[in-house]
Formats: C-alpha cells, structure tokens, sequence
C-alpha cells in the first residue's frame, strides 16, 4: 500500500503537495482511468491563524472548482491542530476528556469531537489495510476468534462483540457484532424484560450464528486461493456451525472453563484456554 510518509502540512509547506485526486465527489475526473493523471493547478493561497499560516490552494482542470491542501489533510477545519496527537496518545492510555481537558485546555466536548475524527482516521487506515492483505493474501497465520459479551442500554439487551485477530502480528482482522436476547431465570426478571421487549422490541435471533458466519467470509477473503486457515476459538456452538464446515478453516477448540470461586486455582485446561485466547482477552479488556 502507498501509504504517505510525511503529513500533508509538511510536504504543502515545502512545496511537494500535489493532490492526488479532486476532492468534490461529482467531479467527472473521479472516474478517470488509473493511467491518466489528475490535472489541476495552482490557484493562489489563503492565510489562517494556526500553523502552517499559509496554505496554497488548486484549481481542477476538469470540474474548475477550487479546493486547498488542507482538504487532504487530518487538520482540516481544526481551530487547534495542536491537540491531535496529545488526544490520540490520551485515548490510547485510557485518560479521560475532562482528564485531557484540565491539562491541554480547552472543553471536554472539544476533546470528544476530535477522538471521534481520530477514530474515523483509524478506521479508513483500518479499512484500507484489510484490503491490501486481501489483494495480496498476507493472511498467512493463526487467528485466534471470541465474542466479548457487554450490553446497550439495559442488561436485557447483550450484545456480543466478536474480535478476530492474528496471533503473530496481533492485527485485528475483523469485528462484528452480536445482539441477542439474554435468559432470565427470575419470574420478575422475566416480566421485565418482557415489558422491555414489548416497548422497545425483541432483539433479533441468531445473533452469534450470523456474526460468525460474516467473520468467515471476513477471514476467507484475505486467504491466498487453496490456503487453508488455522483458527483457535472456543467451543461455542455457533462457531461449531459456521467454521467447522467449510474446507478452508481447520479450527481448534478450547471448552470454556467452568466457574470457580475467588482464589481457587486454575485447573490444566483452564491454563491451556487462557494461554491460547490471550490475545482476544486482552482485546476484550481495551474494547
């Protein structure tokens, strides 16, 4: 993948910008062939408060519409590009808004709109990765897949959330999401959630059977043609349904282990389930 090495502030600022495509979405240049280059010009510059203060501007040869630099960029439209990487590094070590907030300035809500912008950074470079392993077919080692169980709203709504990832390079490869309905073993709890469902409606069926069959196809499409994939899960009866099945996959399973009290010690196969899932455990906890 061509990813850029150097942020677009910096190459606009020396002069090396040059965009690689019209940013308007009806420009009839989006559509070009991949051998014919993108023609546009310069068109002056205009000035702003927050480094770099001048920023060159270009003009489509095709649509004639004018865009600048800073449309490619992860700063557009932002007041404080300063604050970037001190929230990108606060998110990644668990600090708070207000936390980020007290000790960078500014409001808690402003921190909250620039995680979100970071995290759709995140998730085209995410995106884009999935692809380039499937045009290549780097997927070439162990997966280890399991749902993460939490809820939205209320508890009578659980949702399970499945993370799959690779055991070498810790990549995660996919993620899906699970809604179902949780069993009650109360009368009252049971006439709650009912009340609940009835108000707010039933969550659908077959939420795990779905998930892990989107995470199949997920997986088999950044497998090279005749690979087969080792995956490592538990014993779930819906990745029994989705994965054992198909040629391709050769899973292992790790029952889960029953429950034990605080302080009991761990028997063989619990030790051997938590030193094989380890890593979607420790995904579980960031998530």
């Amino acid at each position: 993948m061509d990813w850029p090495q150097h942020p677009v502030e910096t190459l606009a600022r020396d002069g090396a910008f040059r965009p690689p495509h019209c940013p308007w979405a009806d420009c009839p240049s989006r559509t070009r062939p991949a051998d014919h280059p993108f023609r546009c010009i310069r068109h002056g510059f205009y000035t702003r408060h927050a480094a770099p203060r001048r920023i060159p501007r270009w003009r489509c040869r095709v649509c004639r519409r004018t865009f600048s630099s800073q449309t490619f960029a992860v700063t557009y439209y932002l007041k404080h590009p300063e604050r970037l990487l001190p929230c990108a590094s606060g998110v990644c070590i668990g600090a708070s808004f207000g936390q980020l907030a007290e000790h960078h300035g500014g409001h808690r809500s402003a921190w909250a709109r620039l995680s979100e912008r970071i995290g759709r950074h995140a998730l085209r470079l995410h995106a884009l990765l999935l692809d380039e392993i499937a045009r290549r077919g780097l997927l070439d080692e162990p997966v280890v897949y399991d749902h993460l169980e939490t809820f939205a709203g209320c508890q009578d709504y659980p949702v399970g959330v499945g993370l799959a990832a690779g055991t070498r390079s810790r990549f995660v490869l996919s993620v899906d999401e699970a809604p179902h309905a949780r069993p009650r073993r109360h009368p009252w709890e049971r006439r709650r959630r009912d009340a609940r469902y009835r108000r707010w409606g039933r969550p659908p069926r077959g939420g795990y059977r779905r998930a892990a069959a989107a995470t199949r196809r997920r997986l088999l499409a950044l497998l090279r043609p005749g690979a087969t994939l080792e995956l490592v899960s538990d014993d779930h009866p819906a990745y029994r349904a989705a994965f054992d099945r198909c040629p391709r996959i050769r899973r292992t399973a790790y029952p889960n282990p029953p429950a034990r009290r605080r302080g009991q010690p761990r028997d063989p196969a619990t030790r051997a389930r938590d030193r094989a899932l380890w890593l979607v455990d420790v995904l579980d906890k960031l998530v």
